[in-house]
């Protein structure tokens, strides 16, 4: 296992690493950075070298996100006249910033070219597929991102939720609130700040005080009856 300098990573408790585009919150624009989800620190690390685990460019604390989505909307880049797409998805932390990450230009190329291989031998299909692209864009549509850059949105997506819960629940002092809207791992809400319990512990809870409410409640009768017959013991004689 490789070491470094205090300031780097032991790579040995990284769960999740790869080439991502970052977009700087001072000036938005978009980096690309080697990006790091670390067990040890509990942060996503960013660097700009490939496995070189020192001197990072920002830390992201797992304990301050609030929420981690892939954003709704498809980035568009006008670039030497040809539309490239991009999915996203932000890290929210709850002191207030927000951090955009999306694949590389790399990654969407190389999605583009395997797609377009596969009719290449069918030179109407190909016909048929720009003009219904064409279509898209005249009428405002999103055009349909290639399966590889949307996985690899959900997979960075689902790493870094997958992660935070495991994080909380195995933390003493868990408080985490799941939305019951949620319908997939990816629209799921964290909260760190949120008073409400995960709904498993909060069950838990609940069931711990109705187990100590009840002896407490016959204890209390008990006495209250014993204070009677002491009183009336006193007053009779």
């Amino acid at each position: 296992m490789k070491q470094f300098s205090s300031n780097s990573l032991d790579i040995g408790h990284c769960l999740k690493e790869g080439w991502l585009q970052k977009k700087s919150r001072h000036i938005n624009q978009w980096r690309r950075r080697w990006i790091v989800l670390d067990k040890k620190s509990s942060t996503i690390s960013t660097f700009k070298h490939k496995e070189e685990y020192k001197d990072p460019t920002e830390h992201i604390s797992m304990y301050a996100l609030s929420f981690v989505m892939p954003l709704a909307r498809v980035d568009s880049v006008q670039e030497e006249s040809k539309e490239k797409l991009y999915a996203s998805f932000c890290v929210h932390c709850t002191y207030g910033h927000t951090f955009e990450f999306r694949p590389v230009k790399g990654s969407r190329n190389r999605a583009k070219s395997r797609n377009e291989s596969r009719h290449k031998e069918n030179s109407d299909i190909e016909k048929y597929e720009r003009q219904e692209s064409t279509e898209m864009e005249e009428s405002g549509e999103d055009l349909a991102l290639p399966h590889e850059v949307h996985n690899e949105v959900i997979e960075w997506v689902e790493s870094i939720q997958s992660f935070i819960l495991s994080m909380y629940l195995n933390s003493s002092d868990f408080s985490i609130f799941v939305s019951p809207k949620c319908t997939t791992i990816s629209e799921v809400d964290l909260s760190t700040q949120s008073k409400t319990p995960h709904p498993i512990k909060c069950l838990a809870l609940e069931e711990s005080l109705n187990r100590h409410e009840k002896p407490k409640k016959k204890k209390k009768i008990v006495k209250a009856i014993a204070v009677i017959i002491i009183t009336a013991m006193i007053i009779i004689t």
